[in-house]
């Protein structure tokens, strides 16, 4: 999701105090090695270059970051320097990317990794432990490589917007993004339900061996069923249409969840069965059980639980890939 990196740490910090390339890199810098303006010296095509990751922190500074003398007082340069200038408004934001930053670092050791993001809990929740935790974090992406082939930065969406997750829980531009608090079915049935509503109907139907079962007229060893396919569909509908909102389009993170459901799903479905209900059942039975896919939405979100694997069936079965009753 991201490289924790100079440039990367320096835009956070840059967007958090409303610094010129400059002016963030002199705050960074001077708390390494008393130089003079830094952004002067480097000129602005290198400062352009340092900030977006495609020039390495000078030899100075990397071998200054790396001395206990610096080690030990940095702590209070940010402290005295850095913290005061982070504007109030922008300190959550800063510091949930920072989070997400950190947390989809895969080059990040796994102990260095643990307790930078315990830095970081703590430091959301006491500020007084600010300046050790930015600090910390300087003192490591500073000595990283930062002359890349790719934006160290979390996927962007547009220049302004970033995705990053943390802990389960995704947040855009550093605001959390919520599924919906009530997930209840409107009573009337919608549009978007009429396809895979109308198959739960002619399974019910193939079932009992009538023609076929009015949405009014549901016998009532089924209603309870027809209302929680309702539930799991609404379930999986609200957190396509999230996914949908958030990430770019090119970034199909849902209908990877999807696909690995049907694949999943598949060799049940097409299994021999009493009758369209019957399948229904296997088939759903089959798709809460599955084991975790690939999408992010399961491997990092905690969105996903066997109500959304069920729902998904019904998204499959709109789309005319899954049907209950198989002539």
């Amino acid at each position: 999701m991201g490289v924790l990196c100079f440039g990367s740490y320096a835009k956070l910090l840059q967007e958090a105090t409303a610094s010129t390339n400059e002016g963030v890199i002199d705050l960074i810098f001077n708390g390494i090695a008393v130089r003079g303006s830094y952004g002067t010296t480097l000129g602005a095509p290198d400062q352009s270059k340092l900030i977006n990751s495609k020039l390495n922190v000078p030899d100075y500074i990397l071998r200054a970051a790396d001395t206990p003398a610096v080690i030990s007082a940095i702590e209070g340069y940010f402290r005295d320097s850095v913290v005061p200038v982070i504007l109030n408004g922008r300190r959550p934001k800063f510091l949930s990317l920072l989070m997400g930053l950190i947390a989809g670092d895969s080059n990040i050791p796994t102990a260095e990794k643990s307790n930078f993001l315990s830095m970081a809990s703590a430091a959301q929740t006491d500020l007084t432990r600010l300046p050790a935790y930015l600090s910390t974090l300087c003192l490591y992406a500073v000595q990283q490589p930062n002359n890349l082939k790719k934006n160290p930065l979390p996927v962007q969406i547009a220049t302004s917007n970033l995705i990053t997750i943390f802990d389960g829980r995704l947040y855009l531009n550093g605001e959390e993004v919520l599924l919906p608090d009530v997930l209840t079915p409107p009573e009337t049935h919608e549009a978007h339900e009429a396809v895979y509503i109308a198959e739960l109907l002619r399974a019910y139907a193939h079932a009992q061996n009538v023609p076929s079962i009015a949405p009014d007229a549901i016998p009532p060893e089924y209603q309870k069923n027809f209302n929680e396919q309702r539930q799991h569909y609404i379930n999986a509908e609200a957190v396509r249409r999230r996914v949908r909102e958030v990430f770019p389009q090119n970034d199909d993170q849902f209908g990877i969840f999807k696909d690995d459901i049907y694949s999943g799903v598949s060799p049940v479905h097409a299994q021999t069965a009493a009758h369209g209900y019957d399948r229904l059942l296997k088939v759903l039975a089959q798709a809460a059980n599955l084991p975790q896919g690939r999408s992010l939405i399961e491997t990092q979100l905690a969105w996903i639980g066997s109500s959304q694997k069920q729902g998904v069936c019904h998204i499959l079965v709109n789309e005319k890939r899954l049907t209950w009753v198989v002539p």
